[in-house]
């Protein structure tokens, strides 16, 4: 005979489940709903599997709306603030300026930031230097590449925005650490959690937080005495880089703790295993098909068309292929870690497209530096610089640029997003509004603010002027300068001392200068 206290305690435990059920379910259908209308969630839910036909977007906007980052235009990665279409690239017009050798990117989050390499470093940018520089072609980078995306998005990305912007040149970076599984799931999941998260908004979200929380927040530290200022006006400026991103990226910080870094490469890797051979061709051959479709279009859009195979790290460091082997309990020697450019090669010799495979420099270059991000996938600084270095050598075999050998050209074009007069790659302050509004609680001649437009700072108390320029302060204006320094409370009404300001320009000359060819200017 089962007691009335038994009973009584089946029927607790009982009632105890049903109410955790019933929470569970009533918490699935809530982070479902608010991934619809909140961002951070629908972040955190993010599972690109189920985000949608690409096919039925029919604007920028709601194809961006699709990935984990989702449309974010004016806002900062990396260093930069993204352009008004969300790209980390400069503003662009719609048509190319006479003469001009339009080059457009397309490719996952190595073409977007590369594990958020500063702006100037990135391969996309280079690019464009390098070319400028050595081969005198005029040449405009206009980045469309997106963090999470792969070939089937990049075909949309193409269609809707690249094919409008008349290029000369398409090159697409294919990734081959993901690209094959382009939002498809994982062979396996690395565990339960995993597994559950599959089909789970809640269990999703509470996956990604934690890692949120375990990861090493290493990008926002550095320069404490250096803030990010708000904007001067009341909209953002979009398409240019933010002060002091630069001088604290540190590549040899791991951005990810080691378990993770190495469960995801575990997760890459498993598709190259000698019995995942069948599923591999099967993958290539449905992506194959796309980027046929990217290739067929840019032919008939007049430009060249350009496939980069970007090495996975286990490709290419031995010891991170090692770890992921171990983690999935298998020999290192059971994959075939250069079948995944062999089928991109001779799928490429097939259709007839130009192709360059990085996996051979990477190799040779990878026993003697770092190319990758400490515990991160991606490319650090050096990682860039090769891959241009290689995209080099194919320009100057391409027929296409003979014709710009004797070109008069700057080195860079002048970009000046914020009108103040110090081109953006000099300029520390983005979105510089002048002239400045005179201070209310002082007029002593010793403090000093832009009241014009001659670029030489005013005192506030009269005529007199302090002779040093927005040049000397990097395109700082006062309040910039005051809020950076954390001095905008006690001194905002009031101006800046010249002391304020000299101490300001010194800094900056001090820091490495962020072009080699023009020198940060010196205090008069």
């Amino acid at each position: 005979m089962v007691s009335a206290r038994t009973r009584h305690g089946y029927k607790v435990a009982l009632f105890l489940c049903l109410q955790i059920g019933i929470s569970l379910v009533l918490g699935e259908l809530a982070i479902r709903v608010l991934a619809r209308f909140n961002e951070s969630i629908r972040q955190l839910s993010f599972n690109q599997r189920l985000a949608g036909k690409y096919e039925a977007a029919t604007t920028l906007e709601d194809l961006l709306g699709h990935t984990q980052r989702g449309f974010r235009p004016l806002t900062p990665a990396g260093g930069f603030r993204t352009n008004s279409k969300s790209f980390r690239t400069r503003e662009y017009a719609l048509d190319k300026a006479p003469g001009d050798y339009r080059v457009i990117t397309l490719g996952d989050s190595f073409t977007f930031a590369s594990g958020l390499t500063p702006f100037r470093d990135h391969w996309p940018v280079l690019l464009g230097s390098r070319l400028r520089r050595e081969l005198r072609v005029p040449a405009e980078v206009v980045n469309l590449g997106y963090s999470g995306i792969g070939p089937q998005f990049e075909l949309r990305i193409w269609q809707l925005e690249g094919s409008t912007l008349r290029p000369d040149l398409v090159i697409l970076a294919f990734y081959v650490g993901n690209d094959f599984l382009d939002g498809q799931a994982s062979l396996r999941a690395g565990n339960p959690v995993d597994a559950l998260a599959e089909y789970s908004y809640l269990v999703r979200v509470g996956r990604n937080l934690y890692r949120h929380k375990v990861a090493e927040e290493t990008l926002t530290t550095g320069l404490r005495d250096v803030k990010e200022h708000p904007d001067s006006r009341s909209e953002a400026v979009g398409g240019v880089e933010l002060f002091g991103y630069d001088r604290i990226y540190d590549s040899n910080q791991p951005s990810m703790p080691l378990t993770t870094f190495v469960r995801v490469t575990a997760s890459r890797m498993d598709l190259f295993h000698s019995s995942n051979q069948s599923r591999l061709d099967l993958e290539f051959g449905r992506i194959a098909r796309i980027l046929t479709e990217i290739h067929k279009g840019v032919e008939r859009s007049g430009a060249e068309f350009l496939m980069m195979i970007i090495p996975a790290e286990f490709q290419v460091d031995p010891e991170v292929a090692r770890a992921a082997a171990d983690l999935l309990e298998m020999p290192l020697s059971d994959f075939d870690l250069d079948r995944p450019q062999r089928l991109v090669t001779e799928f490429c010799k097939k259709t007839g497209i130009e192709c360059i495979d990085l996996l051979p420099a990477f190799r040779e270059a990878g026993t003697r530096r770092k190319l990758y991000r400490k515990q991160n996938t991606h490319w650090n600084v050096e990682g860039n610089a090769l891959a241009v270095e290689e995209l080099m050598n194919w320009a100057s075999r391409a027929d296409a640029f003979g014709r710009f050998e004797n070109a008069d050209l700057a080195s860079e074009p002048f970009y000046d997003s914020d009108g103040d007069g110090v081109e953006d790659r000099h300029d520390a302050c983005p979105a510089t509004a002048t002239p400045e509004s005179r201070p209310t609680k002082t007029s002593r001649r010793t403090h000093f603010v832009l009241l014009d437009d001659d670029r030489v700072f005013d005192a506030v108390g009269g005529s007199d002027q302090s002779f040093v320029t927005i040049d000397n302060t990097g395109g700082c204006s006062c309040e910039q300068i005051l809020r950076s320094l954390d001095l905008w409370a006690r001194l905002g009404d009031r101006g800046c001392p010249q002391r304020v300001l000299r101490n300001w320009a010194a800094r900056l000359a001090l820091l490495p200068a962020r072009n080699s060819e023009v020198p940060v200017p010196q205090t008069q």
